[in-house]
């Protein structure tokens, strides 16, 4: 889909060098591991804010603060973006000229993905299947489409590893799965982890007892765990499910943090192996299914826009924020400060435009019923 001539400018981005250990707590820790490859894509330290009049709106009885991934990136934000500047250094280094991912036609990942590695000179492709038609499902499939995407519309998650499959020994792509969720994108995480344990060292916020976020691939929050487990703080991870029991569960977890361990290990033999237990997942907000808004859900959208100005999503992030009300109304948290992981990008990104009308010769025949 799309030609040279729809083609976005590129931005450069900086992917031979890794940051300074200064301004990586983790390369700090692990000295070795500055021989990753990454890509220059992400804001970071993002900030962390107190939302006291929020946590009164959710009932909570301790402090709230969230964690400003909606601010982790210029061209787009959200949690994608700390996993896509190791995925995009680790395509660069292998010489890549493709990126093939998967997710919903609405996807946050593919849609992060197009916009930073179309910048980074990367052709993109995902494999998209159908999810519930709402006005920033169109949006993001617009600015996916008018980015460059090249989709390939596939009837269900299903067939998402088919298409993958595909293109695993071709020599030119770098196939990235759903959501980022690699051990080399969970490596995002494990150092966010690490830049929140800064911010608590350095006064800017109490340790959490717990931290919220919402768990779809498991990425975000394996990372997390581990990151935080590592780092010294005795915080629990508390990952509400968005996505279908068969992907979001605590096996998936588990198995991304040993995963993302012995990855780790590859460059610098010194990190350790640890067993990773801080977290919990709720399964209790998913409701009809992935992409299908909730009433709580709903709700705690209206309540995070009225008390803290925040604005969330009902596929995500707001069915996190509704299972943290959940919990405070039922007594399900442990005492003390509360951190929300807003992981929903505050940048608009380009060409995004529910009503499609610049995009609609692009679209492919199984997707025009998503535009009147």
């Amino acid at each position: 889909m799309g030609n040279s001539a729809e083609r976005p400018v590129r931005i450069p981005l900086k992917t031979a060098t890794p940051p300074a250990l200064a301004e990586s707590p983790l390369l700090e820790r692990f000295p070795g591991l500055e021989a990753i490859p990454r890509a220059g894509c992400a804001r970071l330290p993002t900030a962390v804010e107190e939302a006291p009049a929020l946590a009164a709106a959710l009932g909570l009885r301790g402090p709230l603060w969230i964690k400003r991934d909606d601010r982790s990136g210029a061209l787009y934000g959200g949690n994608k973006i700390r996993k896509l500047r190791f995925l995009l250094g680790q395509a660069r280094a292998a010489g890549k000229s493709h990126l093939i991912t998967a997710g919903a036609i609405g996807s946050h990942h593919s849609l992060a993905t197009t916009l930073y590695g179309r910048a980074a000179g990367f052709e993109v492709e995902a494999a998209l299947f159908p999810q519930p038609a709402t006005d920033h499902v169109r949006g993001n499939l617009a600015a996916n489409l008018a980015a460059g995407l090249r989709p390939h519309p596939i009837r269900s998650p299903l067939a998402v590893p088919w298409v993958l499959a595909r293109h695993r020994f071709d020599a030119h792509y770098q196939v990235i799965p759903g959501g980022g969720s690699a051990p080399r994108g969970v490596i995002g995480y494990v150092e966010a982890a690490f830049e929140l344990a800064a911010q608590v060292h350095a006064g800017q916020l109490p340790t959490p007892a717990v931290v919220v976020v919402a768990l779809g691939t498991g990425g975000t929050a394996a990372g997390l765990a581990l990151g935080l487990r590592l780092a010294g703080l005795a915080s629990q991870v508390l990952a509400v499910r968005v996505i279908d029991r068969v992907i979001g569960n605590a096996r998936t977890i588990r198995r991304l943090t040993v995963a993302t361990q012995r990855e780790l290990r590859r460059f610098d033999p010194t990190f350790p192996l640890v067993r990773v237990a801080n977290f919990s997942v709720d399964h209790r907000q998913f409701g009809a299914g992935y992409g299908h808004p909730t009433p709580a859900a709903e709700t705690a959208a209206a309540q995070a826009l009225e008390s803290a100005d925040l604005t969330l999503e009902t596929t995500y992030t707001a069915k996190a924020l509704a299972g943290l009300a959940e919990r405070a109304r039922n007594g399900g948290l442990p005492a003390g400060p509360v951190l929300f992981w807003n992981t929903f990008s505050s940048v608009r990104p380009p060409g995004y435009d529910p009503s499609g009308r610049e995009i609609r010769h692009l679209l492919p025949v199984e997707w025009r019923g998503y535009f009147k």
